[in-house]
């Protein structure tokens, strides 16, 4: 700081090469610099909320009934009962009092229920649970990340799962979406290491939303990868695009640079916000060294 005021210059700084990039810290990148050298580089943690806690016990339990692998399934309601119980009693502190607490692990329970009786209909071939990845592009940029499913399916090709607490949109909607705009990466990403790295032919998408626009529903979307664009399927044409797009990112996230400005739109610019940095994030956008 003293040297930066002496000489009026601005220390030029550029993150570590082998710095690991994901779909979330793109997405973060993206929304705001400055909560993303917050998250990311200085990482700084933040408490974690119930929200997050329904989360992770939804993917546990649903890592649970498929911990055989194959189309075998473990139904006994009173251990997925406990393990979720767990999970809970380990946090209490983020409920207000024990009928908050209960109030949401039943909700929790009813939503794997309906997955159970879902799933024993649909019997995938379920190959890979929380698959993790570690690989590198050939541009230089490094990305990780865990897989929550790999199928396999009846044509001899690869299904890429991934569990959603809710979401509100079916296949032509996410289909355009992903078309529109710039920031969702995650299936990309995942396609490149399963088709690339472990040379599997991924023909599917699959998201499984378990409280589907919030009516306590579950819903099972899957999005077709084919070798033509369509309003219901994206091709490989369509990922090389996101992955262009995602290439151009990476590299400007891992330029020198002089700060971690934050983002135009960002949600801290609004009367309310619930970015976890706000308490000590500089409202001048002045560079982060200065912090």
């Amino acid at each position: 700081e003293d040297w930066q005021r002496q000489t009026g210059m601005r220390r030029a700084y550029q993150l570590p090469g082998g710095f690991a990039l994901s779909h979330s810290k793109l997405k973060t990148y993206l929304d705001c610099p400055r909560k993303f050298y917050y998250e990311n580089v200085l990482k700084i943690e933040t408490p974690q909320t119930y929200h997050m806690l329904i989360g992770t016990v939804l993917h546990r339990l649903a890592q649970k009934i498929h911990e055989g692998m194959g189309d075998h399934l473990f139904t006994d309601l009173d251990v997925l009962k406990r393990i979720a119980k767990d999970y809970f009693m380990e946090q209490s502190v983020l409920f207000q009092g024990d009928m908050e607490k209960e109030g949401w692990m039943d909700y929790v329970l009813e939503r794997i229920k309906d997955y159970l009786c879902w799933v024993e209909q649909d019997r995938p071939d379920v190959r890979g649970l929380e698959v993790p990845f570690d690989f590198q592009w050939p541009e230089g940029m490094r990305f990780t990340g865990r897989i929550d499913r790999l199928d396999h399916l009846p044509d001899g090709g690869w299904s890429i799962v991934d569990y959603k607490k809710s979401g509100g949109k079916k296949e032509a909607a996410l289909i355009n979406e992903f078309r529109q705009k710039d920031d969702d990466f995650q299936f990309p990403i995942y396609y490149y290491f399963v088709s690339d790295y472990k040379d599997l032919k991924v023909s599917a998408f699959r998201l499984i939303a378990f409280d589907f626009k919030k009516e306590g529903r579950l819903e099972a979307i899957t999005i077709p990868v084919g070798m033509e664009s369509s309003k219901k399927s994206v091709s490989v044409g369509d990922l090389d695009e996101v992955r262009q797009r995602i290439v151009a990112i990476a590299k400007d996230v891992m330029s020198v640079r002089d700060d971690f400005a934050k983002g135009g739109t960002t949600e801290c610019r609004g009367y309310f916000s619930t970015c976890p940095y706000l308490s000590f994030c500089t409202r001048s956008g002045d560079d982060v060294n200065d912090e």
